[in-house]
């Protein structure tokens, strides 16, 4: 890609962080899109997580998905076992 040039399709980012945050990654999320919204897609449990789906392997699927992953880094989120998980997944796939 050179210079300003736009992507042929939008960087998809999957964010991991405790569920203590999801009021702030919530905000996050909807200043990414409404600014970027024409040039990044992002995807987070509480959002696009099927309800009653099984819910590891949806998660897995969208680290596959995703470009880059946005770790939401807090207290919570460095001790919680569930995003230690997601960070191995990362780092399993290689992902940015």
């Amino acid at each position: 890609m050179e210079g300003n040039a736009l992507p042929d399709r939008k960087v998809r980012l999957f964010l991991s962080y405790s569920r203590e945050e999801t009021d702030w990654v919530e905000s996050l999320v909807a200043a990414l899109e409404h600014n970027h919204g024409d040039q990044i897609e992002c995807r987070f449990d509480k959002r696009d997580l099927p309800f009653g789906e099984k819910w590891k392997h949806e998660i897995e699927e969208m680290i596959r998905w995703a470009d880059a992953i946005i770790f939401v880094v807090s207290t919570n989120s460095v001790q919680s076992r569930w995003c230690q998980w997601e960070v191995s997944l990362v780092a399993n796939h290689s992902k940015r």
